[in-house]
């Protein structure tokens, strides 16, 4: 049976762990969700990304596009790698990336993840940009994480990943220089055996190389019938699900002028419980949707619970 192109166009929007929720019940959210799961995460940061961008937006309509190729091309490099060891890419935001792999065996998680920031950080050391070299600021952590499906407002779902491998990222990137790749206490732990590093403040380790490499599996391909395009539209913005049905998948990335809402909510930290979490949820959906916004990310951290969403004309209706 030849696979409906549809499918792979949607799959191509939603994280390996959801289409691997998918997987297991094809059917759309109903209701909110919480599954936990153990990971090994990498946050990957560009350092002085807001000068760059300020510099380049004061050139106009040209300095935007030129902004939009150099991070194409600086993390379609990313993505390469991050494949190449397995990773699941959960989120871009602006110029951070959130990965994870998620193994019983974080040792191994953690190995895939350490290969892949040595990598990246040696394949990309001297990618310039004018005169200057664009560098990372690369966390690994490693433990317990959450993932959350909360919303449902015009059948829109968000999800949402925290727990303790995403707390640890916000400590590490308080001892983090340029340039450098730092590992969580946890995640140390794991890669000591098989790697060195410096150690800085509060047990966290700057990692400089591993003594023996953990192959990656054959890349997973997770096959999705036609019965799972419901849910997986349920996880993409309207805005998106509407250009791929009226057949414009190769026109999604335009430059717009937009007016950004950034909402921190410093109350609702991990452990909030569910029912009012998800009452929130939907009374900010309800808020952005009715003056056409597009719920950008959620985000959730031992500084509560923090959300991007854009508006332009006709984002959400058309």
């Amino acid at each position: 049976m030849t696979p409906n192109p549809l499918i792979n166009t949607l799959k191509s929007y939603v994280p390996d762990i959801l289409q691997n929720r998918i997987l297991r019940d094809p059917t759309p959210p109903s209701k909110p969700f919480i599954e936990e799961y153990l990971a090994a995460v990498l946050f990957v940061d560009i350092s002085g990304f807001t000068a760059l961008t300020e510099e380049f937006a004061a050139r106009g309509p040209s300095g935007a596009e030129d902004i939009s190729s150099i991070l194409n091309d600086f993390y379609s490099q990313w993505i390469r790698i991050i494949k190449k060891y397995g990773g699941d890419i959960i989120k871009f935001a602006g110029d951070g990336l959130l990965v994870i792999w998620q193994y019983d065996d974080l040792q191994r998680a953690s190995l895939l993840a350490a290969q892949t920031a040595l990598e990246a950080r040696n394949t990309l050391e001297n990618f310039r940009v004018r005169d200057e070299t664009l560098s990372t600021r690369i966390a690994l952590t490693t433990g317990q994480i959450a993932l959350t499906g909360l919303g449902g407002v015009f059948n829109r779902w968000e999800m949402v990943i925290s727990g303790d491998a995403i707390d640890q990222i916000s400590k590490a990137q308080n001892s983090l220089p340029p340039g450098q790749i730092i590992a969580s206490p946890e995640a140390w732990l794991k890669l000591k055996a098989h790697a060195w590093g410096t150690q800085v403040e509060d047990g966290f380790v700057l990692l400089n190389g591993i003594r023996s490499n953990v192959k990656s599996e054959a890349e997973h391909v997770i096959h999705l019938e036609e019965d799972s395009i419901p849910a997986l539209r349920s996880y993409i913005p309207g805005a998106i699900a509407k250009r791929i049905d009226a057949g414009q998948s190769d026109w999604l990335a335009e430059l717009r002028r937009v007016t950004s809402l950034f909402i921190n909510i410093p109350e609702m930290v991990r452990g909030t419980d569910p029912d009012f979490a998800q009452k929130m949820a939907q009374l900010l959906q309800s808020a952005i949707y009715r003056y056409e916004g597009s719920m950008n990310k959620i985000a959730v951290d031992e500084k509560g619970v923090s959300l991007l969403a854009a508006f332009w004309s006709a984002t959400f209706f058309t």
